[in-house]
């Protein structure tokens, strides 16, 4: 896909889901190669990717900002594993 067809933000956000992917790699196993052509899929891990950003900087303050975003990624994950499963039975 090309990139360039993004806004700069949006091109921005290829670092900060790479980091994702590196530090969360049993949550995100399941991610497709074309994740970025599936709209669900790429705006769910920019804004998760914004999100992770906004905590590692302490733009939260409130703990329980921290288990919402897990919960989140968590059910992410889910979504991708189900995603993978439905996509394994029409093939």
């Amino acid at each position: 896909m090309d990139k360039s067809a993004y806004p700069e933000w949006a091109q921005q956000r290829a670092a900060a889901v790479q980091a994702l992917l590196d530090r969360y790699p049993g949550e995100l196993a399941a991610l497709f190669d074309d994740w970025a052509r599936d709209a669900a899929a790429r705006e769910q891990l920019w804004a998760l990717s914004v999100w992770r950003d906004h905590l590692d900087v302490g733009f939260h303050d409130d703990p329980r900002m921290e288990l919402a975003f897990a919960n989140s990624l968590s059910d992410f994950a889910i979504y991708l594993q189900e995603r993978h499963r439905v996509g394994r039975r029409r093939a």
